[in-house]
């Protein structure tokens, strides 16, 4: 991660535990994270983090257009430019497993929180990206390529759409 001083990115799922790893990482590498997550809780803690006691933290829901859309607001109104997003959110439902036994509302919370939060921050993102000639990192799983060893139906479609998704963005 070179190059990266002064750039700001948004950063989903940020209060998480590979979401804080990436902001300490562009932290020191100079950058300017934004961290997004549902997690009050957490945000507030990472706060509390000297390294990221800086770092502007934005608490919501990113299923929602209007709150993505706030996210892009604050972002150019503090720093005046977005160079980056990095979709590291995403959920694991207890409930999700083979197709046969996985709840309707299990599938549904999986994919809108990790297919459809990607949809809603790229589309965002991609105007002010293309201003700044930005970049977007969408991550995934390895369940997108070989099924996971335990059902999880949801979350391996949802990281299989992520893939799609960025290939035809890109």
């Amino acid at each position: 991660m070179r190059g990266l001083k002064d750039k700001v990115i948004i950063l989903t799922g940020g209060a998480g535990g590979l979401g804080q790893a990436i902001a300490i990482r562009l932290v020191e590498e100079k950058a300017c994270p934004i961290l997004v997550d549902n997690n009050t809780r957490a945000l507030n803690n990472i706060n509390k983090n000297q390294l990221l006691s800086d770092v502007l933290c934005l608490d919501g829901d990113i299923t929602k257009p209007d709150f993505v859309r706030m996210i892009m607001g604050e972002a150019v109104e503090k720093y005046g430019k977005i160079d980056g997003l990095v979709n590291s959110a995403a959920i694991l439902m207890p409930d999700d497993d083979d197709i046969t036994q996985t709840p309707l509302t299990s599938w549904l919370k999986t994919l809108e929180t990790n297919l459809t939060s990607v949809f809603l921050t790229c589309q965002a993102a991609l105007p002010h990206l293309a201003k700044q000639g930005g970049a977007i990192v969408n991550l995934s799983s390895v369940v997108a390529h070989a099924a996971s060893a335990s059902s999880q139906i949801a979350y391996t479609t949802a990281k299989g759409g992520v893939e799609a998704l960025t290939k035809e963005i890109a």
